[in-house]
């Protein structure tokens, strides 16, 4: 660990450089990430980001769960669905 704030970040393979942080998690922020199977698209708590993302505050969606943070995620094989955590209980989303 170097010390820094765990974050998700985009790689630069061609350049050799790491991008702006994408995803920079607090301690009230989410906990729960997910990247479908094509890796087109990620999901962090509530939050979906298309990905790579063109700006680091580019969410394309997100999902409803009230006031409460999924506690798991997982994209199906096909990417035609979200599953999440919530509260104990597994909700899908398209």
């Amino acid at each position: 660990w170097s010390g820094r704030e765990p974050a998700v970040r985009q790689y630069d393979f061609d350049g050799g450089a790491l991008a702006t942080p994408i995803l920079l998690p607090t301690r009230s922020g989410p906990t729960a990430l997910a990247v479908s199977s094509d890796g087109s698209r990620v999901a962090a708590g509530t939050t979906l980001f298309a990905w790579p993302p063109p700006s680091p505050d580019s969410a394309v969606g997100g999902i409803h769960a009230k006031k409460y943070e999924p506690d798991d995620l997982a994209f199906a094989a096909d990417n035609s669905h979200l599953f999440a955590l919530v509260v104990g209980k597994v909700v899908v989303y398209e």
